[in-house]
């Protein structure tokens, strides 16, 4: 038999292919391995050249299985991080089960919980691209929109590399999906944030992890029990990535202004923390550098860099550019609201942000970024010239002054209605924010000290008759905002964000000013300036609005409109008890009953969560989870509110009073 063709004795290659079953030969035989030499088969019947040139036997041994390389130190933690992934992503998934209610639990309680796509994957892409188009959702929400409310959470994580709230099965993919587009079709409410058509969800899974937790937080509205989880995942995500990792992108960045822009979901008065996470957002944009043009390091000639101010901009640096527009206006209205110090002022770099957006036209509602900045600005030079925060610390404003100074802006503001365009005020955000404005700058008619003794009434702004036309208009506009906010359809309430009700809050109080008399005019009639305010009327007006909103909405959705509701009720328990005995409201060194708005709005907040039995039953879990006191649940009757709202009002200046708008 041929040395080449024996299965017994193949040296070649072959040799130590399995024969006999799993048999396996090795390649040299055992003379060659001991002389240390090459095995080179002869021609003759399955013996080497060495063998047939000694005359010896040449044998074959079975080959022995090499032994496996023992794993090291990096490969075992490796998989004990792995291992521990998939246990923290169980405990989660259980957890979040366990949190379901029992009408939920008990409709199968012969089933396992099941995943509403088993087919689907952690890494199935989402292929079809996100709708820009999506028509606008009713306030009710959509029935392709509207999530599962018997599953909640998803029975079954998906173990892969994103860890994620979809990866936790906090959420399906399916419903991922669904929860991008809504976003996208919601653009126009908050458009310093978009995502583009071409982006998957995978893509964002892979690039925007933390803004895709936002977007599923926002759009998880119709679920509270889901949204507060993602909720607590998302505040759980940012500690995590800038607290203990020190990380700064502009995925986080856009996140944080996610996040705020929709506040309102999320706001409970012990624990809210706009004003902090407003500054880390101004923080975070100034050490990314967005807040300037980039700038080259070789020197440039000057007439070349203005060109190239002209060129199209990179996608990367319009989103940079839109991203850091979103962080002025969202902060300073949220500072001004706030009556607090404000770090990012306006810089002629927003006003080449808006054009080069403008010019680029990428979306469709970056042409209303112009008009968000120009409105917004405008608000800033308000309260720098009248220093409504008292931070400035401003000499007092002379008659002259102040006269020159608001019709000023109000010239500004005449010119805004004529120049602004048809889409401006089709947007219900834009057109209550310039209603706002005219509020604010009427405004300073409420800041007047009273003079000495030793000063003539004929000199003074505060006995003058111009201050008095300002009170009267900024009645009239107040009264104007609130109508028009009583105008609003349920659609376009629904596309209201943080800075729309930091506004009507804004509007209410100052209504409040002057139905208690915190005006301190000696001209204006007391009794007919209480009947023009008929804030009695406003309150009932807003109240009704909020109940409506409240019964249109669905079973187990975040019904956050139930601390504007409140709100409105216990302003009218005080403002009542007041007008039927107004001698515990006390009296100032005027005279006059005073409304301290510093103090009462935080109290109020704390003291109307939890009204709603239903609002109270859906927080229950997820502050029990957290550690949270039940004191936020205990509420006094309406006589300790009284008596409350009256020691507050007790012996307040009004040369002290400062008007605050802030939730919290």
């Amino acid at each position: 038999m041929d040395f080449m063709s024996d299965p017994a004795r193949n040296m070649s290659d072959e040799a130590g292919t399995a024969i006999s079953g799993k048999r396996r030969l090795r390649r040299s035989c055992e003379s060659c391995r001991n002389s240390k030499g090459k095995c080179v088969p002869s021609g003759q019947n399955g013996r080497c050249e060495r063998c047939v040139k000694e005359g010896q036997q040449c044998t074959f041994l079975e080959a022995k299985p090499r032994p496996k390389r023992a794993k090291n130190s990096r490969t075992r933690v490796a998989e004990m991080e792995e291992r521990l992934d998939g246990l923290m992503a169980l405990l989660t998934s259980k957890q979040a089960g366990e949190q379901a209610s029992p009408s939920e639990t008990s409709s199968a309680p012969s089933q396992p919980p099941i995943a509403l796509s088993p087919p689907e994957t952690g890494l199935q892409a989402f292929t079809h691209p996100i709708s820009s188009s999506v028509s606008l959702v009713s306030f009710s929400g959509s029935e392709d929109f509207r999530p599962q409310q018997s599953l909640p959470v998803f029975a079954f994580p998906n173990f892969d590399q994103f860890n994620d709230a979809i990866s936790k099965g906090l959420v399906s993919i399916t419903q991922a999906e669904k929860s991008v587009r809504y976003f996208q079709s919601r653009a126009s409410h908050f458009p310093f944030v978009l995502v583009p058509p071409k982006w998957t969800l995978d893509s964002l899974r892979r690039e925007r992890p933390f803004l895709l937790l936002s977007i599923l937080s926002f759009a998880a509205h119709h679920n509270e029990k889901l949204q507060l989880r993602l909720e607590l995942e998302l505040r759980e995500s940012l500690s995590k990535k800038v607290i203990v990792h020190c990380e700064k992108s502009l995925d986080l960045l856009q996140g944080v202004l996610l996040y705020l822009a929709w506040y309102q979901f999320y706001f409970e008065p012990d624990r809210e923390q706009m004003y902090q996470l407003s500054q880390m957002a101004v923080a975070m944009a100034i050490d990314l550098g967005i807040n300037k043009p980039a700038q080259d390091w070789e020197p440039i000639d000057v007439k070349v860099l203005k060109a190239r101010l002209f060129l199209p901009k990179s996608p990367e640096e319009l989103e940079a550019q839109r991203t850091f527009l979103g962080v002025y206006f969202l902060t300073t209205t949220i500072c001004q609201g706030l009556r607090k110090p404000n770090s990012l002022e306006y810089s002629e770099y927003m006003e080449t942000c808006t054009e080069s957006l403008a010019r680029a036209a990428i979306a469709e509602t970056d042409n209303l970024l112009p008009y968000y900045i120009r409105l917004q600005r405008l608000a800033g030079e308000i309260d720098h010239a009248f220093d409504y925060s008292q931070n400035l610390k401003l000499p007092q404003l002379d008659v002259i002054r102040v006269e020159i100074l608001r019709k000023s802006f109000e010239q500004q503001l005449n010119q805004f209605e004529l120049t602004f365009p048809a889409h401006v005020w089709n947007s219900p955000s834009l057109t209550m924010k310039y209603y706002n404005l005219r509020i604010y700058v009427n405004e300073i008619g409420l800041h007047a000290v009273k003079p000495s003794e030793l000063e003539p009434l004929s000199t003074s702004w505060y006995y003058s008759t111009a201050r008095n036309e300002i009170l009267i208009r900024c009645l009239r506009n107040t009264k104007e905002y609130i109508d028009r906010y009583l105008l609003l359809t349920p659609v376009d309430l629904a596309s209201l964000n943080l800075t729309d009700y930091i506004s009507l809050v804004y509007a209410v109080l100052v209504l409040g000013a002057f139905s208690t008399g915190a005006y301190d005019s000696q001209i204006l009639n007391s009794a007919d300036m209480k009947a023009t305010v008929n804030l009695d009327y406003y309150l009932d007006a807003l109240s009704a609005q909020a109940l409506q909103l409240l019964a249109a909405s669905e079973p187990g959705s975040n019904n956050f409109v139930s601390h504007i509701y409140n709100l409105f009720q216990q302003s009218k328990i005080w403002y009542s008890q007041m007008v039927r005995d107004p001698t515990p409201v006390g009296l100032s060194i005027t005279g006059k009953p005073t409304f301290s708005f510093m103090e009462i709005i935080p109290t109020i907040m704390v003291r109307c969560v939890d009204f709603s039995v239903n609002f109270a039953s859906a927080k229950s879990d997820v502050s029990s989870g957290e550690g949270g006191g039940s004191g936020l649940s205990e509420v006094g009757s309406d006589e300790q509110w009284s008596e409350m709202l009256s020691s507050w009002a007790a012996n307040q200046d009004l040369s002290n009073m400062v008007l605050d708008t802030g939730m919290g």
